[in-house]
């Protein structure tokens, strides 16, 4: 995150929920086009890092989770796991709606080592 960020916004590239992966491939070039109103990513290497990244971390899902997943799969059975699977996703979901009613107006401020 750069130090002058302020707000979510001002992070990275920002993208309301989509399928990242299908068929195994990173869609980059839907990335890409969800991404281009970014004030980011107009900077091609910005955009390079960006993609770069995101091919790593999927590269290491399709690693190390993937076979794992499928053995569960085996193991269990796809009902099973798609029961498992949603029930993970909706306690998270209620998790933090539950923090979220928690929160107070406020601000917080940390100093870097840097001092920013």
């Amino acid at each position: 995150m750069p130090p002058f960020s302020r707000t979510i916004e001002e992070e990275g590239a920002l993208f309301e929920c989509f399928a990242l992966v299908s068929a195994g491939s990173l869609r980059e070039s839907e990335v890409a086009r969800r991404a281009h109103r970014r004030p980011e990513w107009p900077d091609t290497q910005a955009r390079g890092k960006n993609l770069a990244d995101l091919r790593a971390q999927t590269g290491r899902q399709r690693a190390r989770a993937s076979p794992k997943i499928g053995r569960a799969v085996r193991r269990h059975g796809l009902d099973t796991m798609r029961a498992y699977m949603r029930h993970v996703q909706d306690n998270a979901a209620q998790c933090v709606r539950n923090a979220i009613g928690r929160l107070q107006p406020g601000s917080f401020r940390y100093e870097m080592d840097g001092g920013s």
